[in-house]
C-alpha cells in the first residue's frame, strides 16, 4: 500500500504544473527592449512627458492557448487533487518619469510573444499622473487613456499620432488677507478609448504627444474672509472661462458678484471639463443651431450648473419642436412625465 501511495504522489508530481510556463496572475517578462526573447513584431510606443509627470504603460495581453486545464493538489490532500483553468490574460508595465523638465521615452511592446503561451497584445493603456504642489502638500491628477489593438491587415497604418491636451488653470485666493497665486497646468480630464489597427507582419508606431493649449485658460477667484460683525465666513468663488461664461458661487446671497455671471448655489467651486456645455454657455446661446439649444436646455432642466428652470427647458423644446425636432418630443414628453409622477407622488403624500 505504502509503495502504491509513493508512486502516485510521483505521479501527481510529474503533472502539477501542465500547460503553460508562464503564470499569468503577475507580469510578463518581455516588456524590455533588452530582451530579444518575442517576435520580432512590436508596438513601438514614442513620446514626450510633460514636467512633473509620470506616465505608466500598461501592456494587455490575450491567449487562448493558456486556458487550458491543470492539475492542482490542495495541501494535505494529495489523493484528491482538484482542476483549475489558467487565466487567459496577462500584463506587463513600465514607468516613465520627468521632473522639473519635460523628457522624451521609447519603448517597445511585442504584438505576440514566442513562448509557449502565446500571448498577443490586447490594448495598451497610458496612464498620466501630473504632481503639483498646493498649501496642503503634494496633489496628483490622474489621467488615462485605452488604445485597443485590433490584428488586422484591412487599412491598417504604420503610425498613429496622438495629442491629449492640456491646459492651464489661473487660482488666485484671498485668504484672510493673505493673497496667494497659482498657475497650474492640467490635462483635459477624459478616459479616452482608441483603435490602432495593425498587421502582423510589420512594426506600428504610436507616438504619444501632449499637447499644451495656448489660448484656453480658466481664471478662478477663491475669496474667504471672516466677517467679525456677524460671525459668519464670507466665502465666495469665481471662475471664468474662455469664451466669456463666468459662473458665481456663494451661499451668502447679500454678496456682490460679477456682472453677467451665473448665480451658482450648488457646485460650488467645480471647474467644468474644458469644451463641455458647462464650461461655454455664453457660446451656447448665441448659437440657434438644435444641437446647442438641446445642451442649454439640458441644463436648465437638470439644474446642472444653470439654476433649473423646467419652463425654460419647456419652451426651448417648443421652439424646437415646431421645427419638426424628434429629440425635443421625446424630451419634453419625458419632462412632462417625470412632472406629473412627482406632482402625484406629492398628492398621495399629502393625503395620507
Amino acid at each position: 500500500m505504502l509503495n502504491k501511495k509513493k508512486d502516485l504522489f510521483i505521479l501527481l508530481s510529474s503533472i502539477i504544473l501542465v500547460g503553460c510556463n508562464h503564470s499569468s496572475a503577475g507580469k510578463l517578462s518581455y516588456f524590455d527592449n533588452d530582451k530579444k526573447n518575442f517576435y520580432n513584431k512590436a508596438l513601438i510606443l514614442e513620446g514626450t512627458i510633460p514636467e512633473n509627470t509620470s506616465l505608466t504603460l500598461y501592456a494587455h495581453y490575450h491567449s487562448k492557448v493558456c486556458t487550458r486545464s491543470q492539475i492542482i493538489t490542495p495541501s494535505a490532500n494529495l489523493f484528491n487533487p482538484e482542476i483549475s483553468t489558467k487565466d487567459k490574460s496577462a500584463w506587463d508595465s513600465k514607468i516613465f518619469v520627468a521632473d522639473n523638465i519635460s523628457r522624451v521615452f521609447n519603448t517597445r511592446v511585442p504584438l505576440l510573444t514566442n513562448d509557449n503561451c502565446k500571448w498577443r497584445l490586447a490594448s495598451v493603456d497610458a496612464l498620466y499622473i501630473y504632481t503639483q504642489e498646493n498649501q496642503s502638500g503634494k496633489k496628483e491628477l490622474k489621467y488615462e487613456y485605452t488604445f485597443t489593438i485590433y490584428h488586422d491587415t484591412s487599412n491598417a497604418e504604420t503610425h498613429y499620432i496622438f495629442k491629449p491636451e492640456l491646459y492651464y488653470l489661473h487660482t488666485i485666493y484671498d485668504e484672510d488677507s493673505v493673497i496667494t497665486a497659482k498657475n497650474e497646468l492640467q490635462f483635459m480630464p477624459s478616459n479616452w478609448r482608441g483603435r490602432l489597427n495593425v498587421t502582423l507582419a510589420d512594426n506600428i508606431t504610436l507616438t504619444l504627444q501632449p499637447a499644451k493649449i495656448i489660448d484656453y485658460h480658466i481664471d478662478k477667484n477663491v475669496y474667504s474672509r471672516f466677517n467679525e460683525v456677524n460671525k459668519t465666513q464670507d466665502y465666495r468663488c469665481t471662475i471664468r472661462y474662455p469664451d466669456g461664461t463666468i459662473y458665481f458661487h456663494s451661499k451668502n446671497t447679500h454678496l456682490p458678484h460679477p456682472q453677467n455671471a451665473i448665480i451658482n448655489r450648488k457646485y460650488g467651486c467645480e471647474i467644468a471639463p474644458p469644451y463641455s456645455p458647462e464650461s461655454q454657455v455664453v457660446t451656447l446661446m448665441k448659437q440657434h443651431d438644435a444641437d446647442s439649444k438641446l445642451k442649454i436646455a439640458a441644463m436648465y432642466e437638470k439644474g446642472y450648473f444653470l439654476p433649473k428652470d423646467n419652463d425654460k427647458a419647456k419652451a426651448i423644446y417648443v421652439e424646437l419642436i415646431e421645427k419638426g425636432n424628434k429629440e425635443a418630443e421625446k424630451r419634453l414628453a419625458s419632462l412632462q412625465f417625470h412632472e406629473n409622477y412627482h406632482a402625484q407622488f406629492d398628492r398621495n403624500n399629502t393625503q395620507k
